[in-house]
């Protein structure tokens, strides 16, 4: 299956990624005349990069009755997301949060792969198609560009995508400055570019079981802290590399429930 895989994440990059048409035929899983015919001027089809304007495919595919939007009752659509380059985790979190964009939040993971190819499989109970020109505009916020799409089945479809220039739209915190930061739903995501300390201290009434990951610009991991017993205050200095943070209790986040303050130089 890995293998299978492979082949479809090469063939999508020697040709630039899927054309027009192969684009159009990938999201409704067959080709047709009238596919032939919707699509046989690619030009009118192409964003400013010169690639396939996903958005204005699946408008044409939609309006032409040949894409639905919804089903009449909930089903589990499973997608697999791959990638060839080697960032598992900038994948998961650029996919995630389009997909919560969306209206997409409950996610179930049910296949993850990091070999010569990074798969991330996921799976989504809904009554809402996942549109393929509606994810396609939220991927290009993060600079990340879907390749090609392939339905493999009534409700299961395979894209990939090129993170190589892919970035995460955070906003740096304020070097100098210290920041408070709310109750946590899960670790905090922090932009560090450019500072060199930081100082993280629980609220009043808070301790808790300090784990920080550092990581670089394409989401791999550096270093850790971490504090093995209750703490109310973790510091160290940053690597020179070092492009984010995530703050997480080993434990539980409940302990930090009143959220944290940070402060970086």
């Amino acid at each position: 299956m890995v293998k299978n895989i492979i082949v479809f994440v090469l063939t999508a990059s020697f040709a630039f990624g899927a054309n027009v048409l192969e684009i159009a035929d990938g999201i409704l899983g067959q080709s047709s005349a009238k596919t032939t015919a919707l699509f046989s001027d690619g030009l009118d089809y192409l964003d400013g990069s010169g690639r396939p304007d996903i958005a204005k495919i699946s408008n044409t595919l939609k309006s032409n009755s040949l894409f639905p939007t919804s089903y009449k009752e909930k089903v589990n659509l499973d997608i697999q997301f791959i990638s060839n380059q080697a960032n598992p985790l900038l994948l998961i979190k650029i996919v995630k949060e389009a997909l919560n964009s969306l209206g997409f939040n409950e996610i179930l993971t049910t296949e993850f792969a990091n070999t010569k190819a990074t798969i991330w499989g996921i799976r989504l109970n809904t009554k809402f198609m996942l549109d393929p020109g509606s994810l396609y505009t939220a991927l290009k916020n993060t600079n990340t560009i879907i390749s090609a799409i392939e339905k493999t089945g009534d409700f299961s479809y395979k894209y990939i995508l090129d993170t190589s220039k892919s970035i995460l739209n955070l906003t740096p915190l304020e070097i100098g400055k210290e920041i408070e930061l709310s109750k946590p739903l899960e670790p905090y995501f922090i932009d560090v570019n450019d500072a060199s300390k930081v100082e993280i201290t629980a609220k009043n009434g808070d301790s808790w079981f300090a784990l920080v990951r550092i990581l670089d610009n394409n989401l791999n991991l550096i270093e850790e802290q971490r504090k093995n017993k209750k703490t109310n205050k973790i510091n160290f200095i940053l690597p020179s590399n070092a492009k984010y943070i995530t703050i997480d209790d080993a434990n539980s986040l409940e302990n930090i429930k009143r959220g944290l303050k940070i402060h970086i130089q």
